[in-house]
Formats: C-alpha cells, structure tokens, sequence
C-alpha cells in the first residue's frame, strides 16, 4: 500500500464526508506507521502524501487543527513526514505529489473503499452515488432509463482524482467571478440609457427657451403695436419750464 491505495481512499471516503459534516475543528492523530521506511508498517506513504493530506484538511473549520504526533518507528521516515505536516500547517511550500501511474492499485485496496462506500452511504448523502458503475463510453442522447448523458463527459474530467481540489475551487472562482461581471456590465448599461434620455431631454429644454428668449428680443413690432405706442405720446402732456415771473 501506498500513495495511490491512500489517495483513493481520502478523496472519495475521508475529504467528501468532511465536507459534508463540516467540523468545527479537526483533530488529526499523527501516526507514520504506513510510512516509507517503517520497519512495522510495511507500507510506501511518503512524507509529500502526508504532508497533501494535512493540507486538504486545513480547509476544514477555518483552519483550525490539531495535529497530535502518534506513532512511528522510523525517526527518519517521523522527521521526515512531521516536517511536512508541519509545512501545510504553517502553509509553507510542499513537494509534488507524485503518484505511480505505472503502478496499479490493489484490488483489496479498491475492494475495500467499495465496501466502506456501500456501508456509509446510507448515512451520507455524498456517497449516495460512488459506487455506481458509469459507461466506457458516451455517445451522447438518453440511456436505457431516460437519463440524459449530454455534457457527461466534460462533468466527468472536472470530477477527475487526478485534478486538484484547489484547482477545481480556483477554476469555480473564476467562473462566479466572470458572471458576476457580466451583470454588473448588465446593470451599468441599463442604467446608463434613462441617464442619457433624461440629459437629451434637458438640454432639448433648454435650447427652446433660448430659442424663445432670442425670438422675443427680435421680434418685429406689429402695426397694431405701433399706433398704440404713437396714441399714447400724442396724448402725454407736454411738460413746460416756467421762468421766474411767468405765469
């Protein structure tokens, strides 16, 4: 058993029903009795697997967990896969993770995340579809029971083990931020249109009041206005400066 047998099982049993439980805080016991170089063990975790899976469960609870040294009997392989550990928790760098692709995994380890998936998924909603046998191949349309597979694939690579869960969250990110962009342009432009029509609209007022305002300024006096201006001089009386003992 090794990284590939752990791997398996953490992100299809361990990280899917921590998720779905949402812990408060995690408490990790930090045994290192599977690692590589363990006289007792027998098992080839190496110190880059250990140190991927404290990762992962840093992003329970905010971060809170408590990593509780357990068991080992290697001091090597301990130093080794506590500096990792470690190193996730402080948020440090970490070595590549790097499975055997070449290597097969056990059928016994396989067997057994099947069994423990059968067992628990009565009890999680998160593994109410693991073991459901999925086609080889997709050509697209309905199966036998009418369920559409259209898009299955593309669902498929997402859900890959072999992609990161930081990657798949990254990617999610980028998407909700991408939408969220294209209302808020959405909304800007709608906005903007009632804006400019009422500008239009001011400014169309107030080229008709100058319009009016010059017009009355040049406007021609008619003939009906001109005699009424020429009675009313003919009928003021004339104003006459006395001198001094006239009367």
């Amino acid at each position: 058993m090794g990284d590939s047998e752990y791997l398996l099982a953490f992100q299809n049993i361990v990280i899917p029903i921590a998720y779905e439980f949402q812990p408060q805080l995690v408490l990790v016991s930090a045994g290192f009795d599977a690692a590589v170089g363990d006289p007792l063990g027998g098992y080839r975790v190496t110190p880059a697997m250990y140190g991927y899976m404290t990762h992962q469960l840093s992003a329970l609870a905010e971060g809170r967990v408590v990593v509780a040294l357990e068991g080992g009997y290697n001091l090597s392989s301990i130093s080794d896969c506590a500096t990792q550990c470690a190193r996730a928790l402080l948020g440090d760098p970490l070595p590549a993770l790097l499975v055997d692709q070449d290597r097969a995994i056990r059928d016994s380890a396989l067997q057994t995340v099947r069994d423990v998936i059968r067992e628990q998924r009565q009890f999680w909603q998160c593994l109410a579809g693991q073991d459901k046998v999925l086609p080889l191949e997709v050509d697209g349309g309905e199966v036998d029971d009418g369920v559409e597979l259209a898009g299955l694939e593309d669902q498929l690579d997402q859900l890959s083990l072999g992609t990161s869960r930081s990657v798949v969250r990254s990617q999610l990110v980028k998407q909700m931020e991408a939408t969220g962009q294209a209302k808020k342009d959405n909304e800007v432009t709608v906005n903007i249109a009632p804006a400019a029509t009422e500008r239009d609209d001011q400014e169309n007022a107030c080229k008709d009041s100058k319009e009016t305002t010059i017009t009355g300024l040049t406007e021609v006096p008619s003939e009906d206005t001109k005699s009424t201006v020429d009675n009313e001089i003919a009928t003021t009386p004339e104003l006459v400066i006395l001198e001094p003992g006239q009367t």
